[in-house]
């Protein structure tokens, strides 16, 4: 896996998720780690997506936290960073998100791979289990990922940040009229 071909935002997660795993005294990266750096991206695209899906993010969020905390735990000479490894499901995840990738014609892995990877690996696991609760499908994902992105590439490091531009920096003027919250202009 070229970490060359991820986006920063997915480096950062990966970062995330294993400082995570540090943190909490876990002696591997799991992919509930980087399903919790994931959804806890500021202004991300995933947490983005799952409210506009009508996901309660701060309750999904604290849901994986406490299943983090519940993690096994070792402390002593084990427990320092030099000691933390990835689980073969971290591993599964980032080649099946390559794959992904590939389908959408991309060039880099970006963050809605890795997420759509998480969703597709892990239907039989706590965090399938967990995603069902939430109503995290991957259809409903796809669709409002398409509403957000378009027919956007992802063709640089950092494409996160270009998606849903007009939303996040315009003031959609029609829908302020039609609320009637425009003064009237003489």
């Amino acid at each position: 896996m070229d970490i060359e071909k991820m986006t920063l935002r997915v480096r950062n997660a990966l970062n995330d998720a294993f400082s995570e795993a540090v943190k909490n005294h876990n002696q591997q990266v799991d992919t509930i780690h980087l399903t919790y750096a994931l959804v806890n991206q500021e202004d991300g695209l995933i947490p983005n997506i799952l409210e506009k899906m009508g996901v309660s993010v701060d309750a999904l969020k604290n849901t994986l936290n406490s299943k983090i905390n519940n993690m096994p735990k070792v402390y002593g000479e084990g427990a320092n960073s030099q000691g933390v490894t990835a689980t073969r499901g971290i591993n599964d995840i980032l080649v099946k998100s390559e794959n992904i990738m590939q389908d959408f014609k991309d060039q880099y892995i970006s963050v809605e791979h890795v997420f759509l990877a998480i969703i597709e690996n892990e239907s039989n696991t706590d965090i399938g289990k967990l995603f069902k609760t939430y109503s995290i499908t991957k259809s409903e994902f796809l669709n409002v990922l398409h509403q957000i992105r378009g027919n956007q590439r992802v063709d640089s490091n950092d494409p996160e940040g270009t998606y849903d531009s007009l939303a996040k920096y315009g003031t959609n003027l029609v829908d302020l009229a039609k609320k009637h919250k425009l003064d009237p202009v003489i």
